[in-house]
This record gives C-alpha cells, structure tokens and sequence, in this order.
C-alpha cells in the first residue's frame, strides 16, 4: 500500500513528532505516549492535532441525499445546505459501523467525514449503496487538509 503524507507532515516532523501509520496508508503524528497524556495536555494548555487523514467522502448527483439518507441514521432531507450533523452509519444488523460527521453542501452535495481508521471500510460500503443511484462517491481524504486546535489556551494563538 503506497504511503501518503498529510499537507503538515513536514511541519510535524519538525516539531520532533514521531510519525505512524493511520487509516491504512497515511502517516501521521504520534505525540504523547498516550491517549490520557493527550485529553490532559488538551484540558489543561492546547491540542493541536492534524485530521487530515480522517476520511473525507464526497457524495454528489441527483440521489446523493436519498443514498445520505438510506446510510446515516439521522434524516438527511431535513438538512439545509450549509449544516453540519453529527451521525452514526449501521451495519444491515443495526450494529454500529462508525460515527461520522455529515456537511450538506447544497442540494445535491454531501461530504461525510469519517474516521481515519474505517475511512477504506466506510469507502466501499457508500459505494456499494451507491449501485443503481445518480450518486457518485469519491474519496477526497488526500485533497483535504485538516487542523484543528482544542484546548484552554487556543484563544492565545
């Protein structure tokens, strides 16, 4: 599997972060020894974490909000262009596949932003869903960059 990089890689590297593989091909950064040294670190100075690999689906075509609709268990139609909902996709047994997040960019475009892990997993299952729909899925997880800055001390940047 070929090895991506997110758009800050180089920045990161930098810093002194040491870098890992996430959501299959991207490599990505590895600051804190843990997840509770980082929701610490977070909570109590700034987390600065690049979600660039976080997956990233975009969903066009006259039935993209019928095929957003069948997949998610929020209800899409009811959505304007320019929301945001936070939603979770079901396997055929009603067990949950992943949380993700749904942006409705006009009325016939979806982005839905997956996690990094299942982005691949949650690729081919819009795609399958997609057959026999006008909807059309394409991964834009590596056109996208991602930052993002949570914490007590982000107001200071």
């Amino acid at each position: 599997m070929p090895e991506r990089r997110s758009p800050f890689y180089s920045s990161i590297v930098e810093l002194g972060a040491t870098m890992g593989r996430v959501g299959g091909d991207f490599i990505s950064a590895r600051y804190y020894s843990g997840v509770a040294d980082e929701h610490l670190n977070t909570r109590e100075n700034v987390g600065v974490q690049d979600l660039s690999t976080m997956g990233k689906m975009d969903i066009k075509g006259p039935d993209a909000e019928a095929l957003v609709n069948h997949v998610i268990v929020n209800d899409a139609a009811a959505m304007r262009p320019g929301q945001v909902r936070y939603s979770t996709i079901c396997l055929q047994d009603g067990g949950i596949m992943d949380d993700l997040t749904v942006f409705r960019l006009g009325p016939e475009h979806f982005m839905l932003v997956t996690g990094s892990v299942n982005r691949q997993k949650m690729l081919l299952w819009l795609l399958h869903h997609a057959e026999g729909r006008k909807a059309y899925v394409t991964d834009i997880t590596a056109a996208i960059a991602f930052p993002t800055i949570q914490g007590r001390a982000r107001a200071t940047f």
